[in-house]
């Protein structure tokens, strides 16, 4: 199946999805708090990039833009290998529509990479190569800035380890982002 344009009309976008949940940095830089968050509880990183990733953050939704129907959640429980060897990816409640190389990143972000850099991964895929640096590093701040909030949250009695995965996604979520703002593609 096509994905590009969609197939399915009438879904979301990729920022109306995202819609108040990337408001981290901004909150961070204007009021020093953002729910749990503080400035004193992010990484030195963050705070020295604090100005960066606030104005960042506040263009990301006219940079994420694209006509790809997206999973938007293609992490390891929702794709399904049959024993033929066929994937396919179940739990479509987060599709929406954005840019191509936004499953992937998703995908890279929420996999166990362990010395692989998602950055060659990424820009080695057909998808990710041809991807604007901006326009990935604007849906890397949001990420960053969404996974950084809920990872603060508590855990859920039906989920005991939902904490943890939003704490690894957002430690590799800032860490890509650090090594591309380090090392501009």
């Amino acid at each position: 199946m096509e994905l590009t344009p969609s197939p399915i009309v009438g879904l979301p976008t990729l920022a109306a999805r995202m819609a108040g949940r990337c408001e981290t940095w901004r909150a961070l830089e204007r009021d020093g708090a953002w729910a749990a968050v503080t400035v004193d509880s992010i990484g030195a990183w963050e705070r020295r990039h604090l100005s960066r990733l606030a104005s960042v953050e506040t263009t990301w939704t006219d940079l994420a833009v694209g006509e790809t129907l997206l999973h938007f959640d293609p992490r390891f429980d929702n794709n399904i290998i049959s024993s033929h060897g066929r994937a396919s990816l179940v739990d479509w409640g987060r599709a929406c529509i954005g840019p191509a190389w936004a499953d992937l990143v998703c995908l890279l972000l929420q996999s166990d990479l362990d010395d692989r850099d998602p950055e060659q991964l990424f820009v080695n895929h057909p998808v990710g190569h041809d991807a604007e640096a901006e326009q990935v590093d604007a849906f890397l701040v949001a990420l960053a800035s969404y996974w950084t909030h809920t990872a603060s949250l508590p855990g859920l009695a039906h989920a005991p380890h939902l904490r943890d995965r939003r704490e690894y996604s957002r430690q590799a979520t800032v860490g890509w982002l650090r090594r591309r703002w380090r090392n501009p593609v």
